[in-house]
């Protein structure tokens, strides 16, 4: 995968923050259940699927049991053999663990210790990679 992929998929998870500015987690409960997780999942599922960048698409959003809460992307022009997964990972999870902590709309979330998992697929639907991103990753502990 070239840089210009990983630049787009970098400002993708940028762009996913700011199509859930609409969604203000920060006014729900205090402490996150599976049931409140539910209710933001069902806020940014309403727009889903959404391209996020001309190469990706955010297809849904899962809440998971244990505080996860899951978010599935297809890269729609890019088949599973032509991706280096550890490139993709390296470059990937700073931006992602970057925007989880300066988000606004995730502060109830971090302050929950919630689990962010970013699962992509390939065009023909079979899984490139999964990054989960855990409080001790997100909080700096």
């Amino acid at each position: 995968m070239n840089k210009k992929k990983i630049f787009s998929l970098a400002l993708t998870l940028i762009c996913l923050v700011v199509f859930c500015s609409g969604c203000d987690f920060s006014k729900k409960k205090s402490s996150v259940d599976l049931q409140s997780m539910m209710q933001i999942a069902s806020e940014i599922n309403k727009a889903c699927p959404v391209f996020v960048d001309s190469d990706t698409r955010l297809d849904n959003v899962l809440a998971l049991p244990d505080k996860k809460l899951k978010y599935n992307y297809t890269l729609v022009n890019l088949a599973k053999e032509s991706i280096d997964t550890a490139i993709l990972k390296t470059n990937l999870e700073p931006v992602i663990i970057k925007n989880i902590q300066v988000s606004k709309e995730m502060e109830t979330l971090r302050d929950n210790d919630v689990i962010f998992i970013y699962s992509y697929k390939d065009m023909n639907g079979d899984p490139v990679i999964e990054i989960e991103i855990t409080p001790d990753l997100y909080k700096g502990n």
